[in-house]
């Protein structure tokens, strides 16, 4: 599990992960994978004045010798997942999710191409034709739920090659889709889906040498990406798009729930509603995507890094939500089981959002099997019940998502 800790927990024996944050965002949290193997390397990382360390308490050799060390740490997560899934909703299930594939990669190609003829025009005219946007939105707003359950796992699916362009209208589709879950009405999905399309837009105003900068960015240089909010609002009024609460939520979707934000330093309350929700989905695909100065992370490590920036980063209640949306082990996710099988997360739980149900692929000496699935609600061995000991990506393991759908007959594109 990833969990966010003070210097002064740390011990030797820990074992440091990277979140996947910006280091030009994030310059106060450490960003890299190691074990603190000995004091003298425990020293030289307390002193170098880090506000926050994220750990991995399923790697390192501190947790094994102190299991109840493990289970305090990880206590706030563990208390969260147990409570009850069901809220009014039912979780979408891998197979259903499949049978919509189809219908999804073909819509989700088709919002790409319109993104990028959408962006192309913002560069050329800097004018923005919003009934076009209305038209994709309404697509989404419209879709079933099994319909959007597929598009949110072809996002964590595909190769994004072009983060620019799936960007935007990933965070669209996160947003107007969580909103969905929130049962907010059409005008506020509306709203959300706009917003997300057009957040980013600003961007085209700033160097592409600061944009694709691979290290740390100077005072100057961060002070303009700071700007790219004010300049989205000024793309909008450009082309008359006139909306205070479209305008109020792209200016402020870099603000922080903790007022550490830009550009105006809000906090908590001060934050409207939607832009706090468009923060999260912002920086959850962030986190799941491949950039010029960083690598993606797997769901589970995003959900993590946005669960434990709760308050500090985000709106505590829309955090609690979106987890409960997304789910801490999302469907899709290839995991690794306390008994050393590995397998695919196919739906959420009844009882625990830790323990959900998970098509085993490849048994413990890593060989492919005939799938079966399993419950880590109610599945118990001999040594005590199963869990999820680790997340992995496709180029970790022997199971590759994309072949696996397409042996089931499911033709999709995931570049």
């Amino acid at each position: 599990m990833i969990v966010k800790v003070s210097l002064k927990s740390l011990k030797t024996g820990m074992y440091i992960t990277n979140p996947g944050l910006s280091i030009k965002s994030n310059p106060e949290i450490l960003l890299t994978d190691l074990e603190i193997k000995n004091d003298n390397q425990l020293k030289k990382i307390t002193c170098a004045k880090f506000s926050d360390i994220f750990i991995d308490t399923e790697k390192g050799s501190f947790f094994k010798a102190n299991p109840q060390k493990k289970f305090e740490v990880e206590r706030l997560f563990q208390t969260f997942g147990d409570y009850k899934y069901y809220d009014g909703t039912k979780s979408s299930h891998f197979d259903n999710i499949i049978s919509s594939v189809t219908k999804s990669n073909s819509d989700y190609s088709a919002f790409i191409e319109y993104c990028k003829k959408f962006l192309t025009e913002i560069k050329e005219n800097e004018k923005i034709d919003i009934s076009a946007s209305k038209e994709f939105i309404n697509t989404i707003i419209d879709n079933d739920d099994e319909t959007n359950g597929a598009t949110l796992f072809l996002m964590n699916l595909r190769n994004h090659d072009e983060y620019t362009y799936t960007h935007c209208i990933n965070v669209s589709l996160y947003a107007t889709i969580f909103g969905k879950h929130l049962s907010l009405g059409r005008e506020n999905l509306m709203l959300l889906g706009l917003a997300g399309l057009y957040h980013d837009i600003g961007k085209i105003k700033i160097s592409e040498k600061i944009l694709k900068k691979p290290g740390k960015l100077t005072e100057s240089e961060f002070k303009e990406i700071k700007n790219h909010p004010i300049y989205s609002c000024e793309l909008l009024a450009a082309s008359g798009i006139t909306s205070n609460e479209i305008n109020r939520t792209v200016l402020e979707h870099h603000e922080r729930y903790g007022g550490l934000g830009y550009p105006n330093g809000l906090s908590s309350t001060e934050i409207s509603h939607s832009a706090a929700l468009l923060s999260i989905v912002d920086s959850y695909d962030a986190l799941r995507s491949d950039r010029y100065y960083k690598s993606a992370v797997h769901s589970h490590k995003a959900v993590s890094v946005i669960f434990n920036s709760k308050k500090s980063s985000y709106s505590p209640s829309l955090v609690d939500k979106f987890v409960k949306f997304i789910g801490i082990y999302p469907i899709g996710s290839i995991v690794v089981l306390s008994n050393d099988k590995k397998g695919i997360v196919i739906s959420q739980g009844n009882k625990s959002l830790l323990q959900p149900i998970v098509r085993i692929i490849l048994d413990e000496n890593n060989r492919h099997c005939q799938p079966y699935d399993i419950s880590l609600d109610d599945y118990i061995e001999s040594t005590g019940p199963l869990r999820i000991v680790d997340c992995l990506n496709n180029k970790q393991c022997r199971i590759h998502l994309t072949s696996y759908i397409k042996n089931l007959g499911v033709e999709i594109n995931a570049n």
